[in-house]
């Protein structure tokens, strides 16, 4: 029979043979009776922040239309929300209003400032968007 087998099977034959051999018995009866527990008691704590704001619920963006929306210097632009220009977003709070904001800053941006996208909050105009040279 091994001589018709070719030197494919037979090599195949033979590594299952090893692989069979080389798994072991399973746990001992005195292996299964050890109870896998730590002599330290697990402690739960709070995941400590930088974050020196609280965080505040988040307002849904709304698209607000309009064409008063500020150009900030380096490119990009503000919203028109409620046909006045916004340096910041469109949002819509729990009673249906939609607000000028910049990530939980009503009103949005000062003048100098605008809405950073990366950084989440009002930062100078003069500053350049994330990567921009000056």
């Amino acid at each position: 029979m091994i001589k018709s087998l070719s030197p494919f099977a037979l090599t195949i034959l033979l590594i299952c043979l090893v692989s069979c051999q080389s798994v072991g018995p399973g746990p001992t009866a005195r292996e299964r009776e050890v109870e896998a527990t730590s002599s330290v008691a697990l402690t739960v704590e709070p995941t400590k922040t930088d974050q020196t704001v609280p965080m505040l619920k988040q307002l849904r963006r709304v698209d607000t239309g309009g064409d008063c929306a500020p150009r900030y210097k380096h490119g990009g632009m503000g919203a028109c929300v409620n046909k006045a220009p916004c340096r910041g977003f469109g949002a819509m709070n729990d009673r249906g209003q939609i607000l000028c904001t910049c990530y939980g800053d009503i009103g949005g941006c000062g003048e100098a400032q605008r809405c950073d996208e990366k950084k989440l909050t009002c930062v100078p105009d003069e500053e350049p968007p994330f990567n921009r040279p000056r």
